[in-house]
């Protein structure tokens, strides 16, 4: 997922909150905690317009710390 997130990148499709929030979730399904609170600290630098999934994508990543 995260190569074909640098594509979307490099080609210039635009990356909205879906995209984000499908990566927090594969991030967090892989184990990848550090990754999914990097991805969620680039939606709020980007100023993507977050949703309740977004939300509670991210509220799940944290429940994985504990």
């Amino acid at each position: 997922m995260s190569y074909v997130f640098e594509q979307m990148q490099e080609k210039g499709i635009k990356i909205d909150v879906v995209t984000y929030t499908s990566l927090l979730h594969w991030f967090s399904n892989d184990g990848d905690v550090d990754g999914a609170v990097r991805i969620w600290e680039e939606m709020k630098t980007r100023r993507c317009d977050l949703t309740v999934v977004s939300f509670i994508a991210y509220i799940n990543v944290l429940f994985d710390l504990i």
